[in-house]
């Protein structure tokens, strides 16, 4: 069933995820989430466009581990390359 589960595009993984998440709630099993504001049609769009680029391509996604430090020694190259 897992399988199944991870085949399901992203609109339908998220529906499956609150219909659950529900379920689970009304038996007691595990608190309600709180409500959360709605996706535009856009947002969803772009949030669905992202996901299937990052699975077309995982190679180029980076951790987020050491992303300061990354964006923080760009910056420096560029001022040193501005000033020069």
């Amino acid at each position: 069933m897992e399988k199944r589960i991870a085949t399901l595009p992203p609109g339908q993984f998220i529906k499956l995820a609150d219909w659950f998440d529900g379920y689970r709630a009304s038996l007691g099993l595990a608190p309600a989430r709180e409500e959360e504001e709605e996706l535009t049609p856009e947002m969803r769009q772009e949030l669905e466009r992202r996901l299937r680029l990052a699975n077309e391509r995982p190679g180029r996604l980076e951790p987020w581990e050491g992303t300061v430090a990354r964006v923080r020694t760009k910056l420096h190259e560029l001022r040193r390359q501005k000033a020069a």
